[in-house]
């Protein structure tokens, strides 16, 4: 895949990007049609016609995906010109709970890094400069992040960094982190917004003495109501997001202005629709559904983000003109809070049972403080108790005791009260 001029396409005219666009559209609906199982059979039983779609507009015609087709049938997504075993392998558990497999292919694994340069100036502006800034990283260790950076010196036989980025002990507390930032004293952190936004909440709220970094640059989840605004204001610490998925690793990204994310249209296209899926004009709020133009692996064509949010194509103070959408509804896995003050980020418990084939899902709902009740999904419940300690062990270890825990195996999980909808963690008593 040709990636024309990374930093500059941002700044295109409408024309030129609608017409880069529109091409990769074609070719990745052509594609699909012809190597991947899904849309292959419903294009041989006469229920696709990939010559409708000329155009974005066209896909208002075309069936929408969801989760289950990545849970149930990953397979079915895949092209048959990729092999799993030649892919890079992203699990992941969704905003439902539900595991989900998408495979990235070596092409869209290097457009990615590509990508990243799309940042720097933004970087540059908020920070004052790009080289030589110290960073510190906090994310769950099971972060699909953290196995994309671990894969690049795989895969591209990169020379070890002389300095590694140093990276926080999640799991650690918080007067360890404290230390560790104090120490190190960053000028950007990265990581996702839970762990990151819930470490200097707790600065806020203890009064503490906390090196503030330059710029917090954060992806995965959305902020917690409130604490963007109170970390910006009282800290001085400005934040800038990046949205992305398992199912398109570059969806949307905040400028200078931080007024919504620009569209990576060259990447991935967005749509809002209603609930029966018929698309919706601009400023209407809808469910997010994204189309990944560059993955040649698992590829996803109208496919349910998750999300809810609106699209302007209204011209932003710095001079970019893909299209910003705005989240009014994103996912938001909240933090589990032990007693004795350690916090666990639910990636962190996936993490040694995602791969099991009989896994389907899991979530964490939080009595009290000190009682958590661990639901599990699962095909073959009595080979799932085998490792059920690989949860609890660890667990037990980082709350030192202070919480009791509950398995449960079910396919009865509950809904959050806040969203409506099955999430990871359920938090019914104040942590």
């Amino acid at each position: 895949m040709k990636t024309p001029g990374i930093q500059r396409v941002p700044f295109w005219s409408r024309e030129a990007i609608d017409r880069l666009a529109t091409k990769r559209l074609v070719d990745t609906v052509d594609m699909a049609c012809r190597h991947v199982p899904w849309y292959h059979e419903r294009m041989e039983a006469g229920e696709l016609h990939p010559e409708d779609i000329r155009s974005p507009a066209d896909l208002e015609r075309w069936p929408t995906v969801g989760l289950h087709q990545l849970h149930d049938e990953p397979l079915s997504m895949l092209s048959d010109q990729w092999k799993p075993d030649e892919c890079i392998e992203i699990l992941s558990s969704g905003s439902s709970g539900h595991r989900k497999t998408v495979y990235l292919e070596p092409n869209t694994f290097l457009a990615n890094a590509v990508y990243q340069t799309r940042s720097r100036p933004i970087i540059t502006a908020l920070a004052g400069q790009f080289r030589g800034l110290r960073t510190l990283i906090m994310a769950p260790l099971a972060s699909n992040e953290q196995r994309l950076r671990v894969m690049y010196g795989e895969w591209l036989a990169m020379r070890p960094a002389r300095h590694p980025i140093p990276r926080i002990n999640n799991f650690a507390p918080f007067e360890e982190k404290l230390a560790e930032v104090n120490r190190i004293k960053p000028d950007v952190v990265s990581g996702v917004t839970g762990v990151v936004s819930s470490f200097f909440m707790e600065v806020l709220d203890r009064g503490v003495d906390c090196h503030r970094p330059k710029l917090l640059k954060l992806s995965v989840e959305g902020f917690a109501r409130g604490h963007r605004e109170r970390i910006e204001k009282e800290l001085g610490i400005p934040a800038v997001m990046g949205y992305a998925s398992s199912e398109s690793t570059k969806i949307g990204f905040e400028c200078e202005e931080r007024n919504g994310y620009h569209i990576h249209e060259d990447f991935c296209l967005l749509r809002i629709v209603d609930d029966d899926s018929r698309g919706l004009p601009e400023g209407e709020v809808g469910r997010v559904v994204i189309t990944n133009l560059v993955n040649r692996a698992t590829m996803l064509i109208n496919y349910h983000q998750g999300d809810r949010g609106y699209v302007t194509g209204e011209p932003c103070p710095c001079g970019r003109t893909f299209s910003r959408v705005f989240l009014t509804q994103s996912k938001e896995t909240p933090l589990l809070k032990a007693p004795n003050g350690r916090i666990v980020h639910y990636a962190d418990l996936l993490r040694p049972i995602v791969t099991k084939p009989e896994f389907v899902r899991l979530q964490v709902v939080v009595e009290s403080p000190d009682f958590w009740r661990i639901l599990i999904e699962s095909e073959d419940p009595d080979v799932s108790k085998a490792w059920v300690s690989t949860i609890t062990d660890p667990l037990k270890e980082w709350t030192e005791g202070t919480v009791r825990l509950a398995v449960e195996f079910t396919r009865d999980f509950e809904m959050s009260p806040i969203s409506g909808k099955q999430s990871p963690v359920i938090i019914r008593d104040a942590q």
